[in-house]
């Protein structure tokens, strides 16, 4: 807390808690929490890790031994119980997915494009994306994939098409998943149809440029714990080794091209009614959980805590702190405006109450000074130097 008080300027009476809602820091426990359950979800994945059965041992040891009864749990085994306790199952493998898949698949870079001329929302976009199908690409069949999320809590859908046909698959991966992850599946899906019925031209249109750059990508570093990316390089090799031509391509989404708003009405669907044999949580997404659980029980540890001056002004908690976006400001005016905001400043007032001044009265002797004076005082101030915010930063100071 001392760092923080330096780097904010804020007062020594300022209330802890504050701070670091102020400066979007968690408390140290939630963050040895989070640690712990970020490695051991991220280590879940693997079935034959041999810390897994030690802990559960662990866990049961503290269920019935009177040790433990007025102690708290390790870390570790509060990260095992959150496990236990997800509804939708891990994908587990015996080993990290990247020495499931041979190193040529690997090292395989297919081919990819990334520009064909089409500026997102262009009114013209339907009609040359059509003259670059039929310049490049003619002989060829047409696959779109996309992947949507309606809400937060809702699950996510994928789908892929194949244009001029009748042929969709649509697919659905729990809500803790990503986009990215469903964009990653339809495109694995689509390459095993393309593999089972051995169609030597393929063209596979997706407007999910991460995704698209993660196939050129070689992932030793980035993606090696990631299943979706591996198999997609393993499956993209097994194509090319059986001498079926594909061809990614990145396309702008919604702008109007047929297939993409086909394919994208099909994920939306696929959300309620998609295929779910595949509904599990893919790593890297398991890694993304422990922030949610943090910041859910900060939340609710903020909205139990004795109400302060603070809380009436930022009732919920940032995600990122305020002077973020207003970096023109210096720490002079930065550290004024986040005493103000904590409710604790150098005024009369405040200076009587720590007993460093004789009387609460202001120094123009008419008033208590307090701290909307000085306040108003500042307002003033920035005005005259021309310093500009917007209206939403105002409400947050005042």
């Amino acid at each position: 807390m001392r760092a923080l008080r330096i780097v904010t300027g804020a007062m020594k009476p300022s209330p802890n808690r504050a701070i670091q809602v102020e400066c979007v820091d968690p408390p140290l426990d939630l963050r040895r929490q989070l640690l712990a359950d970020r490695f051991l979800f991220g280590i879940s994945a693997l079935s034959s890790h041999p810390l897994l059965p030690k802990l559960r041992l662990l866990q049961l040891y503290g269920s019935s031994k009177a040790y433990w009864r007025n102690k708290d749990q390790p870390n570790l085994v509060n990260s095992l119980v959150k496990i236990a306790a997800l509804k939708p199952p891990i994908m587990k493998s015996s080993t990290l997915p990247i020495y499931s898949v041979p190193f040529e698949a690997l090292t395989h870079v297919p081919k990819v494009v990334t520009n064909i001329g089409i500026d997102k929302g262009s009114p013209s976009a339907n009609s040359t994306f059509s003259k670059f199908v039929h310049s490049y690409y003619s002989g060829h069949r047409l696959f779109f994939t996309d992947a949507s999320k309606l809400s937060d809590q809702g699950c996510v859908g994928a789908a892929f098409l194949i244009s001029n046909s009748d042929i969709l698959a649509k697919f659905k991966l729990p809500p803790e998943a990503s986009v990215f992850s469903g964009e990653c599946l339809a495109l694995l899906k689509a390459l095993e149809y393309i593999f089972v019925h051995k169609l030597p031209k393929c063209v596979i249109f997706s407007d999910c440029l991460s995704a698209i750059q993660s196939i050129m990508l070689r992932p030793f570093k980035n993606f090696a714990r990631s299943y979706l990316i591996c198999q997609l390089k393993n499956k993209i090799f097994e194509c090319h080794s059986a001498g079926l031509e594909i061809v990614f391509v990145w396309i702008p989404s919604h702008s109007g091209i047929v297939g993409n708003e086909k394919a994208d009405i099909a994920a939306k669907e696929a959300v309620l009614d998609g295929d779910d044999s595949f509904f599990k949580i893919y790593s890297p997404d398991i890694l993304n959980i422990p922030f949610e659980f943090m910041k859910k029980k900060w939340a609710t540890r903020w909205t139990r805590a004795k109400k302060c001056f603070f809380s009436e002004i930022q009732p919920s908690i940032p995600s990122r702190p305020w002077f973020f976006k207003n970096r023109s400001l210096s720490k002079r005016h930065t550290s004024i405006i986040i005493r103000l905001r904590l409710g604790r400043v150098c005024s009369s007032e405040q200076l009587h109450s720590f007993k460093m001044k004789d009387s609460p009265i202001c120094d123009c002797g008419t008033e208590v000074g307090i701290t909307q004076s000085i306040f108003l005082l500042y307002v003033y101030f920035l005005s005259s130097c021309r310093v500009k915010f917007d209206t939403r930063f105002w409400q947050n100071c005042a």
